[in-house]
């Protein structure tokens, strides 16, 4: 797992920053909602970064479309 750049915010709420965390990537299953958190993060208060949000959306459609579903 690669290594978090700079100390890593875990929590907001009485949260502190930590140094050396190592980043994870889990595929769920709700890219809407992972897009809607993008496009209105002001209003909910959303810290992670724009473009994390999207690429997670893009791994959910990749893993749903390719290995998730079959035809079968």
């Amino acid at each position: 797992m690669p290594l978090a750049e700079g100390d890593a915010h875990i929590t907001s709420t009485l949260g502190k920053d930590h140094p050396d965390v190592r980043r994870h990537v889990f595929t769920g299953g709700n890219a809407f909602v992972l897009r809607i958190l993008k496009d209105h993060a002001n209003e909910l208060g959303v810290i992670a970064p724009p473009e994390e949000l999207e690429a997670s959306a893009q791994r959910i459609e990749q893993q749903l479309g390719s290995t998730t579903a079959s035809s079968r």
